[in-house]
C-alpha cells in the first residue's frame, strides 16, 4: 500500500479554503462593479479571481484524493502548466480596485508549488510510469529484499520439481505413495 503524503493533503485541503475565500471575495467584486466603492473596470479582475477560485477548488480535489496513490507525470504536468498559465492571466489584470487578486494569485502559486512532487515523484513513492500506449500503468517501486535470491539454482531447480510433481499428485496421474518416494530422492533424504 502506498504511503499518505502529508504534505499533499494539507495543501489541497488549504486549496479548497483558498478556493472558497477567493470565490466569496471575487464574487462580491463582479456583483458590485460599477457601484460607488467599486468601479466597473474591476469587474475583469474579479472575474479572474472567479476563476483562479474554480481551479484552486478542482486542484485542491485532486491533491486531497491523489495524496495516498502514486503520482502520475501527465497529470502533475497538466497541474503545473494550469496554474501557470491562470497565474499569468491574473497578473496581466488590473489590480487597483482589486488588490487581494494579487495575494490570492501568490497563495495559489505556492499551495499548488506545496503538493506537487519532485523531480522523481515523492519520497519513498515515485512517479507511476505509462507502459506503451495503453492506459495501464507500471508501479515503479523501490527494489524488495526477497528471500528466494538467496536460495542457490539448485535449491530453485528442486523447488520447481516439487512443485510439478504435487501437480501430477493433485491430477492424479502419480498415487501419493509414488509423490512421497520421488519427494525423498529430491530432497536427497
Amino acid at each position: 500500500m502506498d504511503k499518505l503524503i502529508i504534505r499533499r493533503l494539507i495543501a489541497g485541503i488549504l486549496l479548497f479554503v483558498f478556493a472558497i475565500i477567493a470565490w466569496q471575495e471575487s464574487y462580491r467584486v463582479v456583483a458590485y462593479a460599477g457601484t460607488l466603492y467599486i468601479p466597473k473596470s474591476a469587474q475583469g479582475a474579479g472575474g479572474t479571481g472567479l476563476i483562479l477560485s474554480i481551479l484552486a477548488g478542482i486542484i485542491g480535489i485532486i491533491y486531497s484524493v491523489t495524496c495516498n496513490k502514486r503520482p502520475l507525470k501527465w497529470l502533475e504536468w497538466a497541474i503545473c502548466i494550469v496554474a501557470i498559465i491562470i497565474t499569468l492571466l491574473a497578473s496581466t489584470e488590473s489590480t487597483k480596485y482589486y488588490p487581494d487578486l494579487n495575494l490570492f494569485r501568490w497563495s495559489f502559486i505556492i499551495l499548488v508549488a506545496l503538493g506537487l512532487p519532485l523531480k522523481k515523484g515523492f519520497k519513498n513513492m515515485p512517479f507511476e510510469e505509462k507502459i506503451n500506449n495503453n492506459s495501464s500503468y507500471a508501479t515503479t517501486k523501490p527494489p524488495v529484499n526477497n528471500t528466494s535470491e538467496s536460495i542457490s539454482s539448485e535449491k530453485k531447480s528442486n523447488l520447481n520439481d516439487l512443485r510439478d510433481l504435487k501437480k501430477l499428485l493433485d491430477d492424479g496421474i502419480i498415487t501419493n505413495e509414488e509423490f512421497d518416494a520421488k519427494k525423498k530422492q529430491i530432497l536427497n533424504l
